[in-house]
C-alpha cells in the first residue's frame, strides 16, 4: 500500500531526507485510502561552534626555535577535532614545537568537518644575541677588564680563560684574556678577548735633561694611570725640588721654585699612593734617581 510524505518546511516528498540543517520539521503521512493521516514533528539541534584558546610561549634565543604553541578546545563540535599548523613543518596535533619568531596559525575541524576555526599568534624572541664588549686599564693594582653585556636574556655567565667568573676583572698582569658569556636560557654565546698591557710601574734610576729630545724627562711608566700617586723629589740637603700628584706631566729636571734645570747630581725620591705589589722587578717606591745634564 503506497504511502504519500508531505515535509514542513517543504524540503522533499521522500520518506528519507538527507541535508537537513537545524530547526522544526514535521512530516504528514497520508496512505492510498485517504485515511485519516499521521503527522509528527521533531526538532534538529546542531552542536555549538568550536571555541579554542592558544598558549604559546616564546623563542629564548635570538634566531632559536625553543618556542611552542598549545591549542586547548573549550567547547563546540565533535571529537575528536583535526588540527593544523601553519609552521614550516605543518603540524598537526594540538601542540606545536619547534617554533622560532613569527606568527603561527592553527586550524581546527571536528570529526564530522562541520566546523573550522582558527586563531593566531605571534611567537617573540630576544630583539638581539649575545654581545660582550670588554676594555680594559691600568690601576694602583694592575691591569683591570670591564665588560658590557646585551642581548639573550640576563643574568649571564661569565667563564674566562683564567678560570674567573665575574663580569669584571682587576689585579690582572700583562696578557690576553679571553670571556665566553652565555646568558640564563645557555644561548649560543658571545666570545670576548682583550689584551691587558703591563701594568707595572717602572722607575728609572736616570735620566738626562739635556734638550737632545731623547731621555729629557724622568719617565716613570703607568704611574700617570693612578691619579691619587704622589711624586717628592729632594735634593741632598732634603730640600724639595719636585712633588706631583697624578704625575700626568714627568719631572723635566727643573726646579719646581725657580723652573730652572737643576744641576748633575743624585737625588732622593718619595712615591705615595701606590700599591707596591704592582712595582717592577729592580724599581722602588723609595730611592734615588740621577741627573745628568
Amino acid at each position: 500500500m503506497p504511502y504519500s510524505f508531505i515535509w514542513s518546511p517543504s524540503v522533499s516528498t521522500d520518506s528519507f531526507v538527507t541535508g537537513l540543517v537545524a530547526g522544526t520539521y514535521a512530516v504528514t503521512i497520508n496512505d492510498a485510502n485517504n485515511c485519516p493521516p499521521d503527522t509528527q514533528s521533531f526538532e534538529l539541534v546542531e552542536p555549538p561552534p568550536i571555541t579554542i584558546l592558544v598558549s604559546y610561549t616564546d623563542a629564548t634565543c635570538y634566531e632559536g626555535n625553543e618556542g611552542t604553541a598549545s591549542c586547548s578546545i573549550l567547547s563546540g563540535g565533535a571529537s575528536p577535532y583535526i588540527y593544523l599548523w601553519t609552521d614550516t613543518n605543518s603540524q598537526t596535533t594540538a601542540n606545536a614545537t619547534g617554533l622560532s619568531a613569527g606568527i603561527y596559525s592553527v586550524y581546527v575541524t571536528d570529526i564530522n568537518n562541520c566546523d573550522t576555526v582558527t586563531e593566531s599568534v605571534e611567537i617573540l624572541q630576544p630583539d638581539e644575541p649575545i654581545d660582550v664588549e670588554l676594555s680594559n686599564t691600568c690601576n694602583d693594582g694592575g691591569g683591570s677588564i670591564s665588560s658590557v653585556t646585551t642581548g639573550g636574556t640576563p643574568p649571564y655567565v661569565y667563564q674566562w680563560s683564567d678560570g674567573s667568573v665575574s663580569s669584571d676583572l682587576s689585579g690582572l698582569e700583562k696578557g690576553t684574556y679571553t670571556v665566553t658569556v652565555t646568558d640564563i636560557y645557555n644561548c649560543p654565546p658571545d666570545i670576548g678577548s682583550t689584551l691587558v698591557p703591563n701594568c707595572f710601574i717602572s722607575i728609572p734610576t736616570a735620566f738626562t735633561p739635556n734638550g737632545n729630545g731623547s731621555n729629557d724627562t724622568w719617565e716613570i711608566t703607568n704611574l700617570s694611570l693612578i691619579p691619587e700617586s704622589r711624586v717628592t723629589v729632594y735634593n741632598r740637603w732634603g730640600d724639595i725640588v719636585f712633588n706631583s700628584t697624578g704625575y700626568e706631566i714627568p719631572w723635566d729636571g727643573k726646579h719646581m721654585l725657580t723652573n730652572t734645570v737643576l744641576p748633575t747630581a743624585v737625588y732622593y725620591y718619595i712615591i705615595e699612593g701606590v700599591n707596591p705589589d704592582f712595582i717592577e722587578s729592580g724599581s722602588s717606591l723609595q730611592g734615588n734617581v740621577t741627573l745628568v745634564k
